[in-house]
């Protein structure tokens, strides 16, 4: 994401090379699901939910037939001690370990 003149937010897209072939998408995507990736609360639902003032924020959105649904969990990993966001950081691991994608793993050393 990058900032226009007028100082609004603008997304760039961007191609990105999944580690993942093709057919391992299905067991892939499953594994998340297993998860439980779509029932995760929002953290304005949970009770005494820690908001540092700088942190990584996880924002899950996903759209199936009329079904659709987005939440966010701010700071996952300094909030190990709610099961949702315990749940979220198994989910960043299984996403840099079995998915490939590296960049995930900063978040556990904040």
């Amino acid at each position: 994401m990058e900032w226009d003149k007028d100082e609004k937010a603008r997304y760039i897209p961007q191609n990105v090379n999944l580690p993942v072939k093709k057919d391992e998408w299905e067991t892939k995507a499953n594994a998340l699901l297993s998860f439980g990736v779509l029932k995760l609360k929002s953290y304005q639902e949970i009770k005494n939910y820690y908001l540092p003032t700088d942190a990584d924020e996880v924002r899950v959105e996903y759209v199936f037939q009329d079904d659709k649904r987005s939440y966010e969990l701010i700071d996952p990993f300094g909030n190990k001690n709610i099961p949702d966001a315990k749940i979220m950081c198994n989910i960043l691991n299984y996403i840099e370990s079995d998915l490939g994608f590296s960049e995930f793993a900063h978040r556990k050393n904040k």
